[in-house]
């Protein structure tokens, strides 16, 4: 008998030990190269975009104290617009927010969101799916005129406009 035969021999005789070794050794290879048989595909077959909800879970809004030409006593306003649209698209989803604002405290300002009739308010809402909407705020900025100490005019301060939307069901 030939060395070939004789190896063919031994693995016919033992197929149903040398198949799993091999298969598990060749699992063992794939799971640690990354190697993976699952495969996502997304096809489309017309000319129709797909339409994608404006939805942004936070944002925020940086401003500098140079930005906004701040000095003991000063009081300035700046307008804050919330809206569902974004790029010309309207989002597809009932969304709610809230507004908040905060400072570094670096310098001893007050902040507050104003209302279209000028009143202080805590910014909350809500948009409904597929119609454009916005709403209006100011957010006041106040330097108390008492705090002028030096100490102050090397200091950054950064106030922080934040707007955390979630989706709504509906």
């Amino acid at each position: 008998m030939k060395k070939g035969d004789r190896l063919l021999n031994i693995i016919i005789k033992f197929k149903w030990v040398i198949i799993p070794v091999l298969f598990l050794c060749a699992l063992v290879i794939f799971s640690l190269s990354g190697i993976s048989y699952a495969k996502y595909y997304d096809e489309f077959k017309d000319d129709n975009s797909a339409n994608v909800a404006v939805m942004a879970n936070d944002v925020v809004i940086d401003y500098t104290l140079s930005e906004l030409n701040l000095f003991p006593g000063a009081e300035i306003s700046l307008p804050v617009n919330i809206t569902n649209v974004k790029n010309g698209n309207i989002a597809e989803v009932n969304q709610q927010y809230t507004l908040t604002v905060e400072t570094t405290n670096n310098i001893p300002l007050t902040c507050v969101f104003l209302n279209s009739n000028n009143q202080e308010v805590t910014p909350t809402g809500q948009f409904n799916a597929g119609i454009e909407q916005i709403h209006k705020y100011t957010i006041k900025i106040l330097w108390d005129s008492s705090y002028n100490d030096y100490n102050y005019s090397n200091e950054i301060e950064v106030v922080r406009v934040i707007v955390h939307s979630t989706q709504m069901g509906g």
